[in-house]
């Protein structure tokens, strides 16, 4: 390195300088040592390695995310067509705001928390079994959260249970299917043998 050089030459001392990351100097005087050269050393394949399963792994994350919060949103937005009392039948009062939120929101998280596991074990570039899981189970939570008339029963609450324990399920069905069509997009084609070695020759 003829920039090195000439620094050396005006320099006195022992120092230890690196260059960069493949090259590491000692000076003592005006001579100079070469420590360290990682420039002709092959890289490494294991830090690639896990800097793409780090990004793949956040992309499964994020898209495990949105499909959760679109599952813990969806109870309120099917039933938005039906106006704003229809909506605020799902909003506790004032006197069991925490309590009210703490019941809808832990049975709630049922369907979610699948579709985020879901989300971890998908795979590019179809992401089949987050997909499949979370079209179900917003598909289910619409269908029985849009007619749900909590006000036409006393207990007509309990709906709030069952129905994310339902739709959870399915979702979990649909992920497993999902889990199945990945297989078996992913899975290589079987070797055949060479023509020549199936002719006998």
């Amino acid at each position: 390195i003829p920039q090195f050089k000439r620094w050396a030459r005006h320099h006195d001392g022992d120092k230890r300088i690196v260059i960069n990351e493949n090259a590491e100097f000692r000076t003592s005087g005006s001579g100079f040592t070469l420590i360290t050269d990682r420039s002709c050393m092959p890289p490494n394949p294991t830090g690639r390695s896990i800097t793409r399963f780090g990004q793949k792994m956040r992309t499964r994350i994020a898209i495990g995310m949105w499909a959760a919060i679109s599952c813990l949103a969806m109870p309120f937005v099917c039933r938005l067509p039906r106006g704003g009392t229809w909506v605020a039948q799902y909003l506790p009062d004032e006197g069991h705001l925490i309590g009210g939120m703490l019941f809808f929101g832990a049975f709630a998280l049922v369907p979610a928390v699948i579709v985020f596991c879901a989300g971890l074990i998908s795979k590019p570039p179809f992401y089949l079994p987050v997909v499949i899981s979370t079209l179900v189970a917003l598909t289910m939570l619409g269908y029985w959260h849009h007619d749900n008339d909590l006000a036409a029963d006393a207990q007509a609450a309990i709906s709030l249970i069952f129905i994310p324990i339902l739709a959870g399920g399915f979702a979990l069905i649909g992920g497993l299917i999902g889990l199945g069509i990945q297989a078996l997009f992913r899975t290589p084609p079987k070797k055949t043998e060479q023509d020549g070695t199936s002719n006998g020759g």
